[in-house]
């Protein structure tokens, strides 16, 4: 080895001393504020249980006891408190071609893609007044009302749904 290329072997053996002694002392993370949304745990747990543990208790969910056979477990898409719309949760049901969903305030599905109504009617869910729509063209229905904490929907985009099934399902749902 020649002198000029001495310094830049040191350098190097010196760099890669300190590379493998930074990989073999445990990171130490500063703490940080917590984030806005819960960080969801795999979805091995239940949607509804996931979005239970991401919301405020003051927030109540509903959970629906009845869901036609043919659609798989939930799967949630979001359940978080948002600063302009206060909390929010989508939880979906898919079956082939079939989609359902349990939507609060602005979640996911909230706006958008739900065509006018071909067919209204005043329905209750919990006690509560609501619009049930459906749309033949589209194959949609959706169950829309208000309670204390927010706007619920329900839409199924589906060409198997039928109203009775959505009447079961709304008439089968439990505080969470």
């Amino acid at each position: 080895m020649n002198l000029r290329q001495a310094p830049y072997t040191v350098l190097l053996v010196f760099l890669l001393c300190l590379v493998a002694a930074c990989g073999a002392a445990p990171a130490s993370v500063a703490p940080t504020a917590p984030p806005m949304a819960t960080v969801l745990p795999a979805q091995s747990h239940d949607a509804w249980t996931q979005a239970r543990a991401s919301l405020p208790a003051t927030i109540v969910l509903y959970k629906p006891t009845y869901v036609p056979e043919r659609f798989g477990v939930p799967k949630l898409l979001e359940a978080r408190a948002d600063q302009d719309y206060g909390a929010v949760y989508t939880i979906v049901y898919a079956a082939p071609g079939e989609n359902l969903a349990f939507i609060l305030n602005m979640g996911k599905g909230a706006l958008g893609n739900f065509p006018p109504a071909e067919r209204r009617e005043s329905v209750t869910v919990l006690g509560r007044q609501a619009e049930l729509e459906s749309s033949t063209e589209t194959h949609t229905i959706g169950v829309f009302w208000q309670m204390p904490g927010g706007n619920y929907q329900i839409k199924a985009y589906s060409p198997q749904m039928t109203m009775d099934e959505m009447k079961k399902i709304i008439d089968g749902l439990i505080q969470q």
